[in-house]
């Protein structure tokens, strides 16, 4: 058969995270035409600094990087948006010449004053000719496209006006398509993946990417995503990387069993090494300073031994829920909605919405992006205020809400200080002490999977994933027996997704999901369907039963 063509390797690539600590090194990889890599491996293990440096946008520490003449688009973890940019205008921004005629073609148009665009090098009339020269009007009318399909009717829409980061999404996936119109590769970090995790989502990647023969690098937790996309896996563990060539169905399960028979084999070769070292440390005891050449060789041989010995395989990630997390005691009575209604802006997002909450109940919310899920969340945990209607929570409910929105924490702020203030701020609101109210932060912070000698790590030296470890610890240390999930898998590596689906089906309190990823939500007795019209419909069922009826 013949070779797939060359589109960009890297050689000898390695990478620190703050000039010291070594997220990977020695990686040699090869990118070729159609191949759709997924990226994986624990928070912190360097992944999102790898597709930086695969993207072009970070230069690595050593190694050489080479593009063999490929545009090559790429979707961070966060991306940033300007509010004030219209739909249109934030799926196209770039600095691109044509992104910049296209804008001037647009503000000439929304304006009708074409006098006011005439400044080079995009002038209203070079505008129209390079529009003409470089495919302008198809790539504007893909956008629109695009848009559409996603469900952003009107492309002059603001930015800064859509809510609850869900039309924020669409625009991402948007400008993923967009990108793909005039890239080569595709580079999404984890939240790329998150923003086309949506019902229709795979179709949608299959056409975009996977019949066009576009290669795709993308940093994925979930695991039908990975095994419907992707035609292989980079594992990234220790500072190594291990490439694996399969994909498609059950190359999850295949790849964590090669990862176990790797991590067995290293530990028995550590094992043995470490049997050995401890009769050759008696014999370097019992050596005078002077040593023959036999000898000499013998001390090498000691060393090299030393270090297999201590080469033993990285312990995964260790989440410890079961059984593990404090939770209040909670009475009769959780919380109640009375007819509540909410606005955002001018727009009825929720209408005379009742129910009552009780003890151990499991509810999930779907609906299409925009419907209004995660303002309900919100509003059921008290952040949104009531346009009508009443919310009676009871006296000893605890309500923990793990947002989607990431915390706004001081760089220099430590972990355990981080949690420490949290437990402050909430014995102070109280009136009670620290420790009737909430966990301690060294209990946390270990159940989360971050062991003591990582307690007093600054946030500036955290990875995304490991951020929102951080964020669901604050949400643990009050004992919550109210847990409010909103997207909870974002970021998150797959140790800790699997273990968060062990504490769901575990967790004693009342809980309230919204995921775009079907293994949370299975777990869940009843719905709340939201389709965009405010109305809240409670299906009495699982995921898998509503999800015929959604639209």
């Amino acid at each position: 058969s013949k070779t797939a063509q060359t589109l960009l390797t890297l050689e000898n690539v390695g990478r620190t995270h703050d000039g010291q600590t070594q997220l990977f090194a020695d990686v040699t990889l090869t990118i070729k035409k159609g191949q759709r890599l997924a990226v994986v491996g624990p928070n912190g293990c360097g992944k999102t600094s790898l597709l930086r440096v695969l993207a072009g946008v970070d230069e690595p520490d050593s190694g050489v990087v080479r593009n063999r003449g490929i545009k090559i688009g790429y979707l961070p973890q966060m991306p940033q948006l300007e509010e004030g940019l219209s739909a249109i205008d934030a799926v196209m921004a770039s600095e691109s010449l044509l992104a910049r005629c296209l804008r001037t073609y647009d503000q000439a148009m929304t304006s009708g004053n074409k006098k006011a665009c005439m400044q080079p090098p995009c002038s209203w009339p070079s505008a129209i000719a390079q529009m003409d020269a470089l495919g302008g009007w198809e790539a504007r009318e893909r956008a629109l496209q695009m848009l559409e399909q996603v469900g952003v009717a009107d492309s002059a829409q603001s930015v800064g006006s859509m809510s609850g980061g869900q039309q924020r999404r669409k625009l991402g996936r948007s400008g993923i398509h967009s990108s793909a119109a005039q890239s080569h590769a595709i580079v999404l970090g984890s939240r790329g993946a998150t923003l086309v995790l949506v019902k229709g989502a795979i179709k949608w990647m299959e056409e975009s990417f996977c019949a066009r023969g576009m290669s795709l690098v993308v940093v994925t937790h979930d695991r039908a995503f990975m095994e419907s996309v992707c035609t292989s896996v980079l594992e990234m563990e220790a500072g190594e990387v291990h490439l694996h060539s399969f994909g498609g169905s059950g190359s999850y399960a295949r790849f964590r069993e090669l990862r176990e028979e790797r991590r067995a084999a290293k530990a028995a070769a550590a094992a043995s090494a470490k049997n050995v070292l401890r009769k050759e440390t008696e014999w370097m005891r019992r050596q005078p300073k002077a040593r023959s050449v036999k000898a000499a060789a013998r001390v090498r041989q000691f060393y090299e031994l030393t270090a297999a010995a201590r080469d033993v395989p990285q312990a995964e990630t260790h989440v410890a829920f079961d059984g593990g997390v404090g939770m209040r005691r909670q009475g009769r009575k959780v919380l109640e909605l009375k007819g509540a209604s909410c606005h955002v802006g001018e727009k009825e997002i929720i209408r005379d919405f009742w129910y009552e909450f009780f003890p151990g109940e499991r509810l999930g919310v779907v609906g299409a992006n925009g419907a209004g899920k995660s303002s309900l969340l919100r509003m059921v945990a008290g952040q949104l205020s009531l346009s009508a209607g009443n919310r009676d929570m009871g006296e000893t409910t605890q309500l923990g809400f793990f947002t989607q929105e990431p915390l706004d924490i001081p760089e220099t702020m430590t972990m355990n200080a981080y949690l420490r203030d949290i437990g402050s701020r909430q014995a102070s609101l109280t009136g009670s002490t620290e420790e009737d109210i909430s966990d301690t932060p060294v209990h946390v912070l270990e159940r989360v999977g971050f062991p003591r000698s990582r307690h007093y790590t600054q946030v500036k030296y955290l990875s995304g994933g490991e951020k929102r470890r951080l964020q669901l610890a604050a949400v643990l240390m009050a004992k919550p027996n109210l847990l409010i999930l909103d997207e909870p898998t974002n970021d998150l590596d797959l140790a800790t997704v699997e273990s968060l689906e062990g504490f769901l089906a575990s967790y004693g309190g009342c809980l309230l999901v919204a995921s775009h990823d079907r293994a949370f939500m299975e777990g869940l007795d009843r719905m709340f369907v939201l389709r965009g019209d405010g109305v809240v419909r409670l299906f009495e069922g699982s995921y898998s039963e509503v999800r015929p009826h959604l639209t």
